[in-house]
């Protein structure tokens, strides 16, 4: 009894020694994971700023980035550019000044009076979106596109 009870003790001791290392570290699949895009509303941060809940919703010629953006910074900062996909996209108003503790939403509430649009692309796919700024500098993200339906209805319009 007391050897049964031994080498049953062994058993679960190296076996909790090899399975305590299945999926930890760098590698590990949950790691893995969470440096890719998992859906509508793609993070960033550059600098001080943050950019939150980034979603491309897209119609057949035309598509516009709804997004948040955040300036945490002691300093103003302001938007230059942004590339939907390879191409320029027009920012309305032009040069959006994000002063110190202030945010900036695009596309939303509808109607919207700050928008980014740019061109078409397919739905469920992932389009690659460059936003760049004064001082902060410039920020990729891969970005999910959404039909114009549900709560992004009216964006395009």
């Amino acid at each position: 009894m007391i050897r049964t009870t031994t080498a049953l003790s062994a058993s679960l001791i190296m076996a909790v020694g090899v399975l305590t290392g299945c999926y930890n570290g760098p590698g590990a699949t949950t790691t893995m994971q969470a440096m890719q895009p998992t859906g509508n509303g793609t993070q960033a941060a550059i600098g001080a700023l943050r950019i939150e809940n980034a979603t491309l919703v897209v119609g057949d010629v035309t598509s516009s980035l709804v997004t948040r953006i955040y300036n945490d910074g002691q300093t103003a900062d302001a938007i230059t550019a942004v590339i939907i996909g390879g191409q320029p996209a027009e920012v309305l108003p032009a040069q959006q000044q994000l002063e110190p503790g202030d945010e900036i939403s695009f596309g939303f509430p509808v109607p919207a009076t700050d928008i980014i649009r740019g061109p078409g692309f397919p739905v469920s796919e992932y389009v690659p979106v460059t936003i760049s700024f004064i001082s902060a500098g410039s920020v990729e993200l891969s970005v999910l596109a959404v039909p114009p339906t549900g709560i992004y209805s009216g964006l395009l319009d």
